[in-house]
């Protein structure tokens, strides 16, 4: 519970600090879980690292750009995950772990974006 404390106050003084002007970089950490609906199944949890940058000169235009690099897991679950049938599984338990890079040019009128991702899948 200390180190919440901690990291909220950490996270409160810097978005104090920033709040003067718009930010050109930032640091996202994610944590998904859907124990806090007290049900396990699909899609059950994911935890990111995401860092985003505003370039001083975009690729196509001065300004609106944005670039993402992240690192990221997700773990998937079967609905019944009690059981140990095979035959009653409605989704395998599986987990995807990757690395990816997004490039996000946003203006008025529209929104364009392109993602790769490179990682790796399989049982968990």
């Amino acid at each position: 519970m200390k180190q919440f404390v901690l990291l909220f106050g950490l996270l409160m003084a810097y978005c104090t600090g920033i709040a003067q002007g718009i930010p050109q970089q930032q640091l996202e950490i994610a944590h998904d879980n859907d124990f806090f609906l007290t049900t396990d199944r699909y899609y059950s949890s994911g935890l990111f690292l995401t860092y985003r940058r505003v370039p001083k000169k975009g690729l196509f235009s001065e300004e609106g750009e944005q670039f993402s690099l992240g690192l990221g897991q997700q773990v998937y679950t079967p609905s019944n995950v009690m059981s140990r049938d095979t035959t009653d599984y409605d989704r395998p338990y599986a987990g995807l772990s990757g690395l990816w890079v997004r490039w996000t040019k946003a203006d008025q009128n529209q929104l364009l974006e392109g993602r790769a991702l490179l990682g790796r899948t399989g049982p968990s």
